[in-house]
């Protein structure tokens, strides 16, 4: 094959729009490797040519290896002599155009980040060495490893200064920022590898037309819009606005070092909400790619790496927002860094703080490790918990808003206070695909249960409700009137109450009454939820129970708290005695509606005592209440009433509302014959459970006691 150059113009920007225009392109490209592989051999010392494996340096030339040079017996007066051979031949055609020329990927890169001129030239020579799989055959051949070497070299083809070839390719330099460099992992450079394109760049540089968004695809990219808007956050009417303004203010002044912070458990919604802020302040929204090509969560000083350069790439846009998300390992990496170069990741992570060029949101689940130095720089930071009840059905509507979901089944969804917006998406997604004929309310409902299960919540509530109908509170036994301690409560608006007395004499509906009086979602927390066996985690639990009641203006429910409230005295650790403390001083400055049950009264340690503005004790209900409870449960399974039924239970003195709703949930949809029958003989033998006798029995008791 004979050596051809085509006739290019040294500075013209080569280009093709054919295959004729794509072959003298490729010629072109191929011949100047040539030139940079014959300068190479040309300037050799005699000791280094001796080390040449002639065959593959030799035949990227095209032309037949001399009879003369046998490989590994090197005759060097012979391989000069065929050089200069070739050299006369070069010496005809008209100079080779510049590398960047030949790239046009490298110009657009440079134009759209405003690169400098010698980072452009270096990367159309990586490029360009890269793509040819002989050129680098032959460099190898040559065994240049010499790390000095290799980067004078690389700026001699370059046509730029040594510095600044090293500033570029340098790990700080603008190439490894803008993720076009694949590591090296510590190896010793060689002209042929030193400095390798990920093979996506180096394809989109040498594409005929590349465009900066394709090049810089594996660094940022836009966000998909959001599916709600800021009128779906009613719990963040205040906040938003402020955030809102404050981002249209840092826009508008291209304000530096802009940064908000939003927390808290996955699938609360945080990166769509960053999404909404975006939409309403009118601003693109672009997101660091965290993860790598093959779907692998990339490190701490990756993520740093291509903030910075999505930061270069976005300067000039006026009306963009930049999203960090799943920003968690940036933090961790500041914190604890197993190389103990936690310093450094700090440095880097402060420095992009408040270097950043686009005001940018930073999206993490978990901050108790962060560094304070990190924490003082956000400007805003939100806490994102699971939304209250109005914005869970909002989401649900969005997503399951579908005829083949039953209302009942959406309204269940949206009281669960444990539902997460990512996996309504979820099951959004999975009820698109479902075939016709296939359950949507019982595919929903098993896959909800499974994800819940997985992530250790409780099941959702919602879902085992019974049908004994609504509570009534006329159904409580309390010792002062509970309608007027209720209208109390919604008259000051606050107020810290307790609950005590047997297990189902109705503490649970207390709360809801409560709740639904003061038009206020109720936020249940049983002692399993705020309990941990890491210490200090209880506390932090408290805590957090008592912020989003605050935030959220929720009524707050802590059942069994005799488990958190013990006598500090009767404390075996000092954690025991930490989680108290935390406890009353959560109850000294909360300004909302507080209700806590307990079946242990004299348990609580003393001091809660007297931060209770309301003690009630529930008892057994009345025999009045009783049929009461026994009317409802026939009417809703639509049973005759009985007197002489009515009788019987005015004897069996101990029975609770939850023992009735307990009876409910056995005989729902039961139309037997003796169906009601049962449910009073299931009655009585719960009452002769409370009284100590496990045996099963009827109703052969002696009649003295039944019709007392």
């Amino acid at each position: 094959m004979e050596f051809v150059v085509t006739d290019v113009p040294k500075n013209a920007v080569v280009e093709w729009q054919d295959d004729e225009g794509e072959a003298r392109v490729l010629a072109a490209r191929k011949g100047l490797l040539r030139r940079w592989l014959h300068g190479l051999l040309e300037g050799l010392p005699p000791a280094d040519v001796r080390r040449i494996d002639v065959d593959d340096a030799w035949a990227y030339f095209g032309e037949p290896v001399p009879s003369s040079l046998v490989p590994f017996e090197v005759d060097s007066p012979a391989l000069q002599r065929a050089l200069k051979r070739v050299q006369a031949k070069w010496k005809k055609l008209p100079p080779a155009p510049e590398p960047l020329s030949l790239v046009p990927g490298a110009r657009v890169l440079a134009e759209g980040l405003g690169l400098p001129k010698a980072a452009a030239r270096v990367l159309a020579v990586l490029a360009l060495r890269d793509a040819d799989s002989e050129f680098c055959a032959a460099l190898s051949s040559l065994r240049l490893d010499d790390s000095r070497r290799v980067l004078s070299t690389l700026a001699g083809w370059a046509g730029v200064g040594l510095e600044a070839t090293r500033q570029c390719v340098g790990e700080k330099g603008v190439l490894a920022t803008l993720r076009c460099l694949v590591s090296d992992d510590g190896e010793e450079p060689t002209l042929e590898c030193a400095f390798a394109l990920s093979p996506t760049v180096r394809r989109q540089l040498l594409s005929p037309q590349p465009s900066l968004r394709d090049l810089l695809s594996g660094v940022f990219r836009p966000t998909p819009a959001a599916c709600l808007s800021a009128t779906d956050y009613p719990h963040l009417s205040e906040v938003l606005p402020i955030w809102t303004a404050y981002l249209r203010s840092a826009m508008a002044q291209s304000r530096p070092g802009v940064n908000l912070l939003i927390y808290g458990p996955p699938g609360a919604g945080k990166t769509e909400l960053a999404r909404v802020l975006a939409a309403s302040v009118e601003a693109e929204l672009f997101e660091v790619v965290v993860e790598d090509s093959d779907g692998d969560p990339r490190g701490a000083r990756e993520i740093l790496q291509l903030s910075r350069a999505a930061q270069i790439a976005l300067k000039d846009r006026s009306h963009s927002l930049m999203l960090i998300d799943e920003a968690d390992a940036v933090f961790e990496s500041a914190a604890f860094d197993p190389m103990r170069r936690s310093g450094t990741s700090k440095a880097w992570t402060i420095e992009m703080l408040e270097t950043a060029a686009t005001p940018t949101i930073w999206v993490a689940n978990e901050m108790g490790h962060v560094h304070p130095a990190i924490l003082r720089r956000f400007d805003l930071v939100l806490q994102m918990d699971s939304p209250p009840a109005s914005v869970r059905r909002r989401i649900v509507e969005h997503h399951l808003g579908s005829e083949r979901v039953p209302a009942s089944l959406r309204q269940e969804l949206s009281e669960n206070p444990h539902l997460q917006a990512g996996h309504v998406a979820m099951l959004g997604r999975m009820l698109g695909a479902l075939p016709k004929g296939v359950s949507a309310a019982q595919a929903i409902r098993q896959q909800h249960a499974a994800l819940q299960e997985l992530l250790g919540l409780p099941p959702p509530r919602a879902l085992l409700r019974s049908s004994l109908g609504e509570f009534d509170t006329r159904f409580l036994n309390a010792d002062r009137p509970i309608d007027e301690v209720i209208a109390r409560v919604v008259e000051r608006g606050a107020a810290r109450i307790v609950l005590y007395g047997p297990p189902g004499t109705g503490k649970t509906a207390f709360g809801l009454a409560l709740a639904k009086a003061l038009d206020r979602p109720l936020q249940s927390c049983t002692s399993a939820d705020l309990l941990s066996k890491w210490i200090g985690d209880t506390e932090r639990n408290i805590v957090d129970a008592f912020t989003r009641a605050s935030r959220e203006g929720n009524v707050l429910m802590l059942d069994e708290v005799d488990s958190l409230l013990m006598r500090r005295e009767d404390a075996d650790r000092q954690w025991q005695v930490s989680q108290v403390n935390e406890l009353l001083n959560a109850l000294d400055h909360f300004a909302g509606v507080v209700v806590l049950t307990t079946n242990r009264f004299d348990a609580l340690d003393r001091a809660v005592l007297r931060r209770l503005d309301f003690k009630l004790q529930l008892r057994a209900p009345t025999p009045e209440q009783r049929i009461a409870l026994w009317r409802q449960l026939c009417a809703q399974q639509q049973w005759a009433v009985d007197e002489a039924d009515c009788q019987r239970l005015r004897g069996l003195d101990g029975l609770t509302p939850g023992d009735f709703h307990l009876v409910a949930r056995q005989y729902v949809d039961h139309r037997g014959p003796n169906a009601k029958a049962d449910a009073l003989r299931d009655l009585q033998q719960e009452w002769q459970i409370k009284q100590g006798n496990q045996r099963v029995v009827g109703f052969a008791a002696p009649r003295s006691r039944l019709d007392a």
